[in-house]
């Protein structure tokens, strides 16, 4: 019992660690991504611009557009959006695994205290149970908690 309960605390701790380790990555990774996105954005711009300039008003302009073969590649830029939006949803969904295992950690531990008849040997050896608290939450996510209500809009 007191090998087991050692091992889930080292276990907690590492895990510990790891959600700091693993959020900033996520936080480096986003900005240097968010940093491309925006560049990519000034460039369509300016292509879009570029390929415009040349489409002057006048006679059988939609005609004249219709002929011209060069188009805009929307589907192009808006990759690096689709690439951060998919990056933004995997992490914090990478992020949410490391919380529900660090949850898993602490309740076996406390599990093992609690059951008999652990729970009698405990309360001579005085085990630490371990105390599971989130790395984060939003402020949302907190105040509908305490409030017990949700109001969606």
């Amino acid at each position: 019992m007191y090998n087991s309960s050692k091992k889930y605390h080292n276990t907690y701790t590492q895990k510990i660690q790891e959600k700091i380790g693993f959020y900033d990555k996520l936080w480096k990774t986003y900005l240097q991504k968010d940093k491309i996105t925006n560049v990519n954005k000034e460039t369509f711009l300016l292509v879009t611009q570029i390929i415009m300039e040349n489409r002057r008003d006048g006679e059988k302009v939609t005609w004249k557009w219709v002929q011209e073969n060069q188009q805009i590649p929307y589907d192009e830029f808006t990759k690096f959006y689709a690439d951060l939006s998919d990056f933004i949803t995997s992490q914090r969904e990478g992020y949410f695994n490391i919380e529900k295992e660090c949850q898993t950690i602490a309740n076996r531990n406390n599990t093992m205290l609690d059951t008999f008849p652990n729970n009698v040997y405990n309360k001579i050896i005085k085990l630490e149970r371990i105390n599971f608290q989130y790395g984060f939450l939003s402020d949302s996510t907190i105040n509908v908690f305490e409030s017990k209500k949700e109001n969606v809009q």
